[in-house]
């Protein structure tokens, strides 16, 4: 039980950690909820525009999936790694899906 709790207590601190950090190295990444892969999303997506612009668009992970290959391929956004593409599509159907 204790163990629990301070596994509890060090995430809540991670997470503000991460979130202290993401407003101050990507300030376009305010808008992104609080929650797992939200850094690898604002490293990725709000690195060009802000999160508004996409956060409220419901969307299923074949969606955006599809998004992230439009960006690559019409916008020239770099290449995330398969791992950061996997993150970043369970982030947005979590926070922004259908």
């Amino acid at each position: 039980m204790r163990l629990s709790r301070i596994r509890q207590t060090f995430f809540s601190i991670h997470l503000l950690g991460t979130s202290y950090c993401i407003s101050s190295c990507f300030p376009q990444a305010n808008n992104l909820p609080l929650g797992e892969g939200r850094d690898v999303v604002a490293k990725h997506c709000t690195s060009c525009h802000a999160a508004d612009k996409f956060i409220h668009q419901q969307k299923s992970k074949a969606g955006w999936d599809k998004v992230i290959i439009w960006m690559q391929k019409m916008q020239g956004m770099p290449t995330p790694s398969t791992r950061d593409k996997e993150t970043i599509i369970e982030y947005l159907t979590t926070h922004a899906g259908q």
